[in-house]
């Protein structure tokens, strides 16, 4: 997995895969808040640009921060341990600061055509697991893992 967060991410990548002889996967997100210059001015646009070039180069996988929704935020509340992803703290920072919807989850079949132009594999990882007990199967995790099978159950329809 290439969690790069250096100033010349490409330059890293396309060297990591030339090198690579196993599947290789990315965090868009994080490259974007990169080109971004701050998570605030990230775009559904820069993001969607981002992750066609990351599949261009040659990625087999990449985590899709899309199933934190806003109706995770009074469920977050009540946790111990808010948000322990940091692809998923910087949605939640986005979403707050820009008072919307994660735009990953509203523009999913976007991300979707480009995975498949590419062939690129889609990790639908949980951002809202717990970090200890008392966040263990709570609702806010619930939530976004039904969140997380609806996105599945569309990315295998688009696949096809």
């Amino acid at each position: 997995m290439d969690l790069s967060t250096s100033s010349d991410v490409d330059k890293i990548r396309k060297k990591i895969i030339k090198k690579c002889n196993v599947p290789l996967g990315a965090v868009s997100l994080y490259q974007a808040a990169i080109e971004a210059g701050e998570i605030k001015k990230i775009t559904k646009d820069l993001y969607l640009e981002v992750f066609e070039k990351q599949a261009r180069d040659g990625i087999n996988f990449a985590t899709v921060h899309a199933g934190v929704t806003r109706k995770s935020f009074p469920l977050i509340e009540k946790r111990v341990m808010k948000c322990v992803s940091r692809g998923g703290s910087f949605l939640l920072e986005w979403m707050k600061h820009h008072n919307k919807e994660n735009f990953l989850y509203e523009h999913f079949d976007e991300i979707v055509e480009i995975a498949k132009k590419y062939d690129v594999t889609l990790s639908l990882g949980d951002k809202l697991r717990p970090r200890c007990l008392a966040d263990a199967m709570d609702k806010a995790q619930i939530q976004e893992l039904k969140n997380l099978g609806k996105l599945s159950d569309r990315a295998k329809k688009g696949f096809r």
